[in-house]
């Protein structure tokens, strides 16, 4: 239909399976939601502005290197709201975490989870060392939440 019409400058994507219902995203978005599966593209990838290719090199080669872990990873959705969907991934022993918070609409401008992880386990989550117990009864803040965006944290457990 139109969207073959002229040039956006930006990615588009469709939210439903006939290209009816547009919307424009965030680049996290579309990064961490191909994570979840392959990526198709309906354009002639040599007409995409040099940033976007320079993007989706970067994603491709950062999904191939974590591409065994999402192979392997258990998904629970912790959030599935009409305007916010949480996925968090782990593998068997709650070793490695991956949580992704899929904010289509934002109503608030922060959200606490509660991803499943060891409790007697500490973990590195950005600079910080946390406690399992301390993430499952106080949960981990996701900040500055903004529509059409992905926010995504990372925990590693930490040998003992």
């Amino acid at each position: 239909p139109i969207y073959t019409q002229g040039s956006v400058g930006r990615m588009i994507h469709c939210n439903d399976a006939t290209w009816d219902f547009l919307i424009a995203v965030n680049d996290s978005f579309s990064e961490e939601f191909l994570k979840g599966g392959p990526v198709g593209f309906s354009s002639n990838l040599c007409d995409m502005p040099e940033h976007y290719k320079k993007f989706w090199k970067e994603m491709i080669h950062s999904y191939k290197q974590e591409r065994e872990f999402f192979k392997s990873a258990t998904a629970r959705i912790l959030v599935d709201t009409e305007t916010i969907t949480v996925i968090e991934y782990a593998d068997r022993d709650f070793k490695y975490c991956v949580v992704q918070t899929f904010v289509k609409t934002a109503h608030a401008e922060h959200l606490v989870i509660y991803p499943a992880v060891d409790e007697n386990a500490d973990y590195q989550y950005n600079d910080e060392r946390v406690h399992g117990k301390d993430i499952m009864e106080d949960g981990l803040m996701v900040r500055y939440l903004k529509n059409q965006t992905c926010h995504t944290l990372k925990l590693a457990m930490i040998e003992q």
